[in-house]
C-alpha cells in the first residue's frame, strides 16, 4: 500500500467522524494502515492533526485540566467560551485532567488557541512581568 501523508490521513478521518461513521471501524482502519505502515509512533501527532481538521468543519476538540475536578457547569462554561473564541459551531469536550499543581483555575486548550486561566498559570504570568520591570 502507498505511503498517505499523515494530514491527508487526519482530513479523511475528520471528514468521517462529521459525517458519522462508524467510529470503531474507522479506529480499526487507521490503526491497521499505521501499522502496516510501520508510523504507530505518530498516532500523538495524527490526533493533534485530526482535532485541527475537525476545526475546519466547525468542530473544536477541547482539553481541560484543572486543580479539582470541574461540575458540569464549569465544563459547558468552558466549552462555550471556545465556540464563542473560536466561533465554532460545536465544542467536544475530549479529555479533562486534574493537575493539583495548578492550585486553582483552568486550562483550556484547542487545535488553535491555549487559555491559561489557572493560578499557577497567572502566577508564572506576574512573576515575567516582574522580573522585566527590574
Amino acid at each position: 500500500m502507498q505511503k498517505l501523508a499523515r494530514r491527508k490521513i487526519a482530513t479523511y478521518v475528520a471528514g468521517q467522524l462529521v459525517a458519522g461513521a462508524d467510529v470503531s471501524k474507522l479506529t480499526d482502519q487507521v490503526v491497521a494502515y499505521l501499522t502496516e505502515q510501520r508510523q504507530t509512533d505518530q498516532v500523538e501527532l495524527l490526533i493533534r492533526d485530526i482535532e485541527a481538521a475537525l476545526a475546519g468543519h466547525g468542530v473544536s476538540v477541547v482539553h481541560l485540566k484543572s486543580a479539582q475536578k470541574l461540575t458540569d457547569a464549569q465544563k459547558q462554561e468552558a466549552t462555550a467560551m471556545v465556540q464563542r473564541e473560536e466561533q465554532t459551531k460545536h465544542a467536544v469536550v475530549s479529555t479533562e485532567q486534574v493537575d493539583p499543581e495548578l492550585i486553582g483555575g483552568i486550562v483550556v486548550r484547542t487545535s488553535q488557541s491555549v487559555f491559561d486561566g489557572s493560578l499557577q498559570g497567572r502566577l508564572k504570568q506576574l512573576s515575567r512581568l516582574a522580573t522585566t520591570t527590574e
